[in-house]
């Protein structure tokens, strides 16, 4: 497939062109290996180990919580352009917020909470 640059989307079983019922051992899931787990081995051959776009965004959720996709750059590269998406995800479960980028430098914060610009105790927190 790599060769000749054929697609996954474009692998079909023989069936599809003749109407035999070829894969016949695959088609009736022999070994518990059905056509979709075939085209998960292939794509995973291919794109060595690169998630395959047709899993759900939850299947991905949960697979990369219980630690299948690593962390940083690992499981960025193999979950592939599902990474945004389901980072963004786990990040709203877990209601982490991005720490706000400084505008000021920590002289200047020190001063104004001298200065009792920012008040105390909870609503300095803010």
């Amino acid at each position: 497939m790599k060769k000749e640059n054929i697609q996954l989307s474009n692998l079909v079983q023989h069936n599809y062109w003749s109407g035999k019922n070829c894969p016949s051992q695959i088609r009736r899931g022999k070994n518990g290996i059905s056509w979709s787990d075939f085209k998960k081995l292939v794509a995973k051959k291919l794109n060595k180990g690169i998630v395959e776009p047709t899993k759900t965004i939850e299947k991905l959720i949960a697979e990369t919580l219980a630690g299948k996709y690593g962390n940083g750059a690992e499981r960025r590269r193999l979950l592939g352009s599902n990474y945004n998406e389901v980072q963004r995800e786990i990040d709203k479960m877990y209601n982490f917020k991005p720490i706000p980028k400084l505008t000021k430098t920590i002289d200047k914060l020190v001063e104004e909470t001298l200065l009792g610009f920012h008040g105390n105790g909870a609503e300095r927190n803010h």
